[in-house]
């Protein structure tokens, strides 16, 4: 591997494999997508070519092999060095690695993550074993969590932890209290009160660990959910502070995690830098939630990834005990059959069954079989119960439940099906036995054992009730339980599991009870902070609702948010609709609410431009108690103090008619920089912002950008908007050879070594909208309108090269300088012309508000016959333009704040927590956020702040932003992304239509004439604005 991380795989051995696989390249890659990889096409094609690539992206494509990375590596050595050679890391060799990173926690005191990865039965578990003796010996403390499915949520993890931490106290303290004084219930408000006094605990992390156990339903109504989530996790940092010994905190089966979870996790990881805190995390390939929890985050804590690949056969041979008395031929004949996964040949070799050619299973799921089939009656009888409950049982549990009694489970534990972990806790030697002997069970069998499950947990545990209800096939009773669990949830404050709970209600087959699921959902994401997708499940609530009360209460849901969102004009709506429901019965509250709701936006209608008119849920007593508790949430305190500081410039109009346009591009880049400084800064400084205004004028981004430079001596600038700005910018930083982070969709035609781009390039931005209006629209002729600059002109005319492809035509083409607000001749020239399409390219929000009203007011689409798309306007802008002007408009972005991805969900509370309930999100302020947290991933990567180191690293750099994958393209520095067509609807909302498959490759010079062509046409159009590029 040369120092730069690049290294060549045999491509030749890549192309067998994949068609070892029956994998086209197309496959392959939306294989890598399954498993959070996102390889390009083009990239395996470089592979194949034995061309250089990264190291990272090596391992990537090793893993969807299913081989070792040095299978694949080409050894570049002299041929006098061969014998050299090392053979592929052994599990020892893997072991001995993870066991200096401990060696390395405790003697540093720096905490430090270790990510075992790999398919299922490759033998993580057995890795983790081996690695948790080894702490143990070294007076590491093991709190091992395993994360089963459907079982484990974020409340039951914490429980279990501080479970733990409390046993461990348990076995410290010298003195004993009372609730110590005989085998502690960790539940128990005196044990947690006592524990809170031995630990010193504040007020605060008192009541978070009270309230984590429901032992005081009065602090549960006084504390709020971001706050409880808040100082939980700052109970946690307490505990690991206050811990003596350094701490091994082992999650198991992350694939298997809530969103709820995987937050958690990442916050732990964030923090572990600051103690002797080693998280060490397993997970399959499928669902691999590591780009989640870390490409979507800047990671100062270092990170160990170990990819588990099959092993060899030496590897295999020595799992054969001294006791094992094996013909070569037969274990030769298990190494070829297990093809690698130690699950299967250590459960061959474990078999009771003589060996014989004629009965030796071929697959894991044959051999259970096989051995069951071995069982006495009683045995199976009591295995497939246990199968039932899940991973790990009670002995006393399977006898109540099942009424299976006197059965002693020791030959289940000699054929190597169970455990016994504690005296009668059994667990599963592995889930993969466990589900293969799940499957060996009759569907009428497994209906009646789970029925018998949820009878004996309906009053014990609502969360298994809940799921054998449901594994019984018992739809209706699972609903009302289901929908009863996440009501209590919801008085809880449990607010994320208690949405989980409403989907799976809503995932079951069968007539349900659409109304209350939709509504109680609809709640819970107005309180999560999600408002956008809170009113798509209110109205759906609204059309399932039956009777005038069921309705009222909807309406007055959506007037709320719209009210605090200040979509007035929908608020409006939606309160006369409720007053039509009035029967005269209501009681005084609602009365009292409606009469405050109608007051405060008839004053909110008469003082717009006044900000301190806006309300917040929180601090509004028009609204209703039952969210008065979302107040801004409190931080998790830090122990990050950096004392170095290192410069960037926010380059940015914040006065002119660009202001509107730029300045929520601000408040996301400042939240990006927040959140660096939090989780540690970057190479022991923390990010300093400076911010600098454009005024909207690219004559003076270009002076500003030189005093940046000059003056200020800072090398980093993220900012402009226009592509005149950046233009202007872009001839400064190539001069003194500094860096430009450049956030907004343009219309190509440039690459440039000092320039990052993180915006969409046309092929992404505007070229799909074509090819989806042709052919789901029968669009024939098209009409451009746009402001007056380099931008809109280029833009439209690698849009008519597209439109002549399909044989369109294009009817007019009108531009007018940035701000402009008289289109009524264009209306005009569009009445005369009456295309099919017309395209938008105008810069500013006013100039698009008035070109909407002259159109709406002009008539000419009542009957909707003309599809109006505009390439500019985004989440953020249409917020300033009246519903009815702007309903029905398509766009086209990376991103729309719909987007329903967990990472999203986070972005929009904390920016919403940050600036105010009413904010909204354009695509350009995720490109700006995902811009900054790959500019540090970068400067991590290359450990300087060099502008020309940081370029360098930051190509093939991926990151996971609210958007989706983020990819740097390693020739052109541009970004893959994936694309989305929005349309607006009657909420106000833009709702994705249609979104590309798999991120689309960066194309800055379009295919449709040679780059020289291009050059060519742009040198001519600058002839346009005089020398200038438009402003």
């Amino acid at each position: 591997m040369e120092l730069n991380g690049r290294i060549r795989l045999d491509g030749q051995k890549i192309k067998e494999l994949r068609a070892q696989q029956c994998l086209s390249r197309e496959m392959f890659s939306s294989k890598s997508q399954q498993m959070g990889c996102y390889l390009s096409i083009s990239t395996l094609k470089r592979a194949e070519s034995s061309n250089k690539i990264y190291f990272r992206t090596a391992q990537d494509i090793a893993s969807i092999l299913k081989v070792s990375l040095d299978d694949l590596q080409i050894k570049e050595s002299p041929p006098s060095e061969q014998s050299h050679h090392k053979n592929p890391l052994s599990r020892s060799e893997q072991l001995h690695r993870a066991c200096t990173t401990l060696a390395r926690v405790n003697n540093e005191k720096k905490g430090s993550v270790i990510y075992i990865q790999g398919e299922a039965g490759i033998g993580k578990s057995s890795f983790i074993n081996n690695l948790t003796d080894y702490a143990q010996n070294a007076n590491f403390l093991n709190f091992r969590l395993p994360i089963y499915d459907n079982v484990t949520n974020r409340k039951t993890i914490l429980q279990d932890l501080i479970r733990q931490f409390i046993h461990h106290r348990l076995k410290t303290v010298t003195q004993h209290s009372r609730c110590h004084s005989h085998k502690s219930d960790s539940n128990n408000a005196e044990c947690l009160k006592c524990f809170a006094q031995e630990e010193n605990l504040s007020y605060e992390h008192k009541r978070a660990l009270l309230a984590l156990f429901d032992e005081s339903a009065s602090i549960l109504k006084t504390i709020n959910y971001h706050e409880r989530k808040s100082y939980e996790l700052e109970l946690l940092f307490v505990l690991i502070r206050n811990t003596q010994s350094p701490i091994c905190l082992i999650l198991e089966d992350i694939h298997w995690a809530s969103t709820d979870i995987i937050t958690t996790i990442q916050s732990l990881t964030h923090e572990a830098r600051n103690w002797p805190l080693v998280i060490i995390l397993s997970s399959r390939l499928i669902n691999n939630p590591i780009y989640e929890i870390w490409n979507n985050s800047v990671l100062n804590t270092p990170l160990e990834l170990f990819n588990l690949s099959p092993l060899n056969d030496d590897e295999l041979r020595s799992m054969i005990g001294a006791d094992k008395k094996f013909p070569k031929k037969v274990y030769e004949k298990y190494i070829k059959l297990s093809n690698g996964n130690p699950l299967f040949f250590q459960s061959l070799i474990d078999m009771k069954t003589i060996y014989n050619e004629s009965n030796i299973p071929q697959s894991l799921n044959s051999l259970i079989k096989q051995e069951l089939n071995r069982l006495s009656k009683d045995g199976v009888t009591f295995l497939s119960s246990a199968a039932i409950l899940g991973h790990e049982f009670e002995l006393e549990e399977v006898a109540e439940i099942f009424k299976i009694r006197g059965y002693t489970p020791q030959e289940l534990v000699n054929c190597n099906f169970l455990q016994q972990v504690k005296d009668k806790h059994f667990i599963f030697n592995h889930d993969l036995i466990r589900q293969g002997i799940y499957q060996h069970i009759t569907e009428e069998l497994k209906k009646e054992l789970h029925e018998l499950a949820s009878t004996f947990y309906k009053d014990k545990d609502q969360l298994k009730f809940t799921f054998h209800l449901r594994k019984a096939h018992q739809v209706e009773e699972a609903l009302s339980a289901i929908n009863d669990f996440a009501k209590n949830l919801y008085e809880k404050h449990d607010y994320c599991e208690a949405l989980n709970q409403v989907d799976v209600a809503l995932s079951l087959p069968g007539k349900k009870n659409l109304y209350s699921l939709y509504y109680l959902k609809g709640v819970l994401l107005k309180v999560l902070d999600l408002p956008a997708k809170a009113t798509q499940y209110l109205e759906k609530a609204l059309q399932e609702a039956e009777n005038k009360q069921d309705k009222l209460e909807i309406r007055l849901e959506l007037t709320e948010i719209y009210a605090v969102n200040q979509r007035l004009e929908l608020s409006e709506e939606h309160l006369e609709a409720a007053k039509k429901l009035l029967t005269g019965n209501e009681s005084a509250e609602v009365v009292n609410n409606i009469k405050k709701y109608q007051n405060y936006i008839k004053k909110c209608t008469f003082s717009l431009n006044n900000t301190h008119t806006k309300l917040q849920y929180q601090t509004s007593s028009v609204f209703k108690t039952s969210i008065q508790n979302l107040d801004s949430p409190h931080q998790p305190s830090t122990d990050c103090q950096l004392k170095k500081q290192h410069k960037i410039a926010l380059l940015h109009s914040v006065t002119g008619p660009l202001k509107e346009h730029e300045e929520g591009v601000i408040k996301s880049c400042i939240i990006a920089f927040e959140e660096i400084n939090k989780n540690g800064g970057l190479l022991d400084h923390s990010i300093e912002y400076e911010i600098y205004d454009g005024q909207s004028d690219e004559y003076i981004f270009r002076e500003q950008a030189e005093k940046i430079i000059n003056d200020h001596h800072i090398t980093s600038i993220f900012g402009c908007s226009t592509s005149s700005t950046r233009k202007q910018v872009k001839t400064v930083v190539e001069k003194r050879n500094s860096l430009l982070v450049y956030p907004y969709h343009y219309e190509g035609l440039e690459s440039s070594k000092n320039i990052i781009y993180t915006g969409p390039t046309s092929n992404l931005q505007a070229l799909p909208i074509i090819d989806w209006l042709m052919n789901t629209t029968n669009a024939d002729s098209f009409y451009f309108v746009g402001s007056d600059y380099v931008y809109p002109v280029v833009t439209n005319e690698i849009l008519k090269d597209a439109v002549h492809e399909y044989d369109g035509k294009i009817v007019g083409e009108d531009y007018r300088p940035i701000g402009s607000s008289d289109f009524e001749d264009i209306i005009e020239g569009i009445k005369q012309a009456n295309p099919s399409v017309i395209i938008l390219t105008l810069a500013s929000i006013e100039s698009n508000k008035a070109f909407l009203k002259t159109f709406h007011e002009s008539g000419i689409n009542k009957d909707g016959r003309i599809n109006l798309v505009s390439l500019v306007l985004s989440d953020r802008d249409i917020d300033h333009i009246p519903i009815t002007h702007c309903q029905g408009l398509y766009s086209i972005f990376s991103y729309f704040q719909n987007n329903d991805n967990y990472s999203n969900n986070d972005f929009i509370q904390k920016f919403k927590s940050k600036y105010g309930k009413n904010e909204r999100i354009s695509g350009y302020m995720e490109s700006a956020y995902v811009g900054v947290k790959l500019w540090a991933k970068a400067v991590q990567k290359c450990k300087t702040f060099s502008p020309e180191k940081i370029t360098e690293a930051i190509k093939g750099l991926t990151y996971y932003g609210p958007g989706g994958i983020a990819y740097v393209d390693e020739k052109n520095q541009h970004i893959w992304r994936h694309t989305h067509i929005a349309q607006v609807g009657n909420d106000g909302e833009f709702h994705v239509q249609w979104s590309s498959e798999q991120p689309i490759a960066p194309s800055p010079y379009p295919l449709s004439r040679s780059e020289n062509e291009w050059n060519i046409f742009l040198e001519k159009s600058k002839k346009r604005w005089e020398g200038s590029w438009g402003i």
